[in-house]
């Protein structure tokens, strides 16, 4: 037996008069953010440079004057003599924030050591022999960090550091 189906059944193909019809828009050309090939002639280019070294070279007692700004208080002898030097100055800087670094930590130290010394008697200074021989390394450390920077001519700043010396005169 072969059924047929009503016509309410057969599927409706209607146009929708709401849609639009399809608009074909014309292609663009691909367009290439790669320079072309442009063939190498025999000129010699110099290479670029990454360094973070100074742009001239540094005279070596500048670059010593800027070095003895790390060792301690012998911050003063550049400070003295070098200072309107633009890299003696950076590096003076540093020294000093330093310098003040290590003053506030040692008299930290002793006034722990002080109120734990009157507290315990001597039962607690094992505890602050520690800390002085961590705050000796740390600040030994970074003296050597910022004397090789002197020393090679590069100004790179010493973290934490900068808290202190941006506001730092000269």
């Amino acid at each position: 037996m072969n059924e047929e189906q009503p016509i309410s059944e057969q599927p409706n193909e209607t146009f929708n008069q709401e849609q639009e019809p399809n608009i074909v828009t014309p292609v663009e050309p691909e367009v290439s953010l790669v320079p072309p090939i442009v063939q190498q002639t025999n000129a010699i280019t110099p290479p670029i440079s990454t360094s973070t070294k100074t742009s001239q070279p540094l005279a070596t007692d500048i670059k010593v004057f800027a070095a003895i700004s790390y060792l301690s208080i012998l911050f003063i002898i550049p400070w003295i003599t070098k200072k309107d030097h633009p890299f003696v100055a950076f590096h003076l800087k540093q020294g000093i924030g330093l310098f003040i670094a290590e003053v506030i930590v040692w008299f930290c130290l002793w006034l722990i050591e002080s109120f734990l010394t009157t507290l315990f008697s001597y039962r607690a200074i094992g505890l602050v022999v520690v800390l002085n021989k961590f705050a000796w390394l740390a600040f030994g450390l970074i003296s050597v960090i910022g004397f090789y920077f002197a020393i090679k001519g590069i100004t790179k700043k010493i973290p934490y550091l900068e808290i202190i010396t941006k506001n730092l005169k000269l």
